[in-house]
This record gives C-alpha cells, sequence and structure tokens, in this order.
C-alpha cells in the first residue's frame, strides 16, 4: 500500500515501511485509478504506476484519470485519448469530451453534445444541449429543453 506525503516542498509517495519511492516529487499526486495516478508537476500533467515509476511525463495542459483503460488530455488545443503507455489511441475533432463510462464517452461539438466508441466512431452524433456519462446502459440527455434518456442503440424515452 502506498500513501502520499509531502515532507518539503513535493509531493512523493512512500511504501508501507515510510521509505519514499517516487525518484522525484511533484506539486501533486492525484489518487490512483486504475491503478495509475495522474501527476502535476508545474502547469503540466503526467502519470506514474503503482510502484511510482513516471510511466508518462508530465506533458498535458490538461488530463483526466484513467477510465476504461483510457484517458482524455489536452495539449495546446487539441483533445484525445492515450492509453497507459502514452499513445495517442483516439484523435479528437470535437471542443469537448468525457471520459469513457461502459464503453461511450460524452463528445461536445459546438453547443451540442453526443457519443463516441472507443474507437473513435461516432456512435449517437451531437445533437442534445446537455449528455451525462452512460450508466446502466442508458445516459440523460436533454434535446429541445425536455430531459430524457437516451440507450447506446440510439433510443430515446422522454418524460411525458
Amino acid at each position: 500500500k502506498l500513501a502520499k506525503v509531502k515532507p518539503d516542498l513535493e509531493w512523493h509517495l512512500i511504501d508501507s515501511q515510510g521509505k519514499i519511492i517516487t525518484e522525484e516529487g511533484y506539486d501533486f499526486i492525484f489518487d490512483f485509478s486504475e491503478e495509475i495516478a495522474k501527476v502535476q508537476d508545474r502547469t503540466r500533467y503526467g502519470y506514474i504506476n503503482n510502484t511510482a515509476k513516471e510511466i508518462i511525463i508530465p506533458q498535458y495542459d490538461l488530463a483526466q484519470d484513467f477510465k476504461e483503460g483510457l484517458a482524455l488530455v489536452k495539449k495546446e488545443s487539441s483533445w484525445f485519448f492515450i492509453n497507459p503507455k502514452g499513445e495517442k489511441v483516439i484523435t479528437l475533432p470535437y471542443d469537448e469530451a468525457v471520459s469513457f463510462s461502459e464503453d461511450f464517452a460524452v463528445v461536445r461539438k459546438g453547443t451540442q453534445y453526443g457519443y463516441i466508441d472507443k474507437e473513435g466512431k461516432e456512435i449517437i452524433p451531437p445533437k442534445y444541449e446537455m449528455a451525462r456519462s452512460f450508466e446502466q446502459g442508458i445516459a440523460h440527455v436533454k434535446y429541445k429543453g425536455k430531459w430524457g434518456f437516451v440507450d447506446k442503440s440510439g433510443k430515446e424515452y422522454w418524460n411525458q
């Protein structure tokens, strides 16, 4: 079991004996997700694994936790998903995205939201005013001022 400590100006990880095991300190170490923790070094983000080894050097302007094997990151003006090796897996031609949930990610193009799969394929085209992540096979969506649900096939269910 690892713990976060800040013995000086930087955060480190220690093992169960209290020994610092990170090679270098960070401005912040976030909680682990899928055995990988996001780290912040000044204004850049990267990732370390559960043995405190830096697996992706801090280089991103914004970064999310790994979810379902992928992390959403932003570098300059581009959003994309990376795998734990730091390889770009999905480049996003969208203005914004949310981490994957149940194999789908919410994406925004302009003011409209839709969904993509893990190959970057647009499964439900952006048309919603608001869209939430999938939970138990459905997602909350707002269209023309009304809230309802959409399933993974794109079938909609509207509140009366």
